[in-house]
């Protein structure tokens, strides 16, 4: 059976499920966003769809996925993720070595 921990929304584009996690350790007036598993005892479960520019595959065990960005830079979503501004983004340095910012589009919160 295969993982599928994705779907397409209207505009095909690739939606998944992340954590938006209140008083975290360190980040107690922050939320922080997580993919892999909430990292507080308060969240709230929201789905966002993947910006442009984003390739999306299923890692090789099954347990979640890749990110591809700037033609061939891999990450996982919890490298990526970040709080820009009150919002879910993913923020990565290009391969011009310089820092990119593409903020999530939030679709439902549960």
């Amino acid at each position: 059976m295969s993982l599928n921990p994705f779907t397409k929304t209207i505009t095909d584009r690739p939606i998944i499920k992340i954590y938006a996690n209140y008083g975290v350790l360190a980040h107690e007036k922050t939320t922080v966003y997580t993919y892999a598993n909430n990292a507080s005892e308060i969240y709230d479960e929201i789905y966002i769809e993947i910006p442009e520019g984003f390739k999306v595959y299923e890692q090789a065990d099954g347990i979640g996925i890749i990110l591809s960005a700037d033609k061939g830079y891999d990450y996982t979503v919890d490298d990526l993720l970040r709080n820009v501004g009150g919002t879910p983004a993913f923020v990565y340095v290009g391969k011009d070595g310089r820092r990119r910012t593409s903020k999530c589009k939030i679709l439902e919160e549960t």
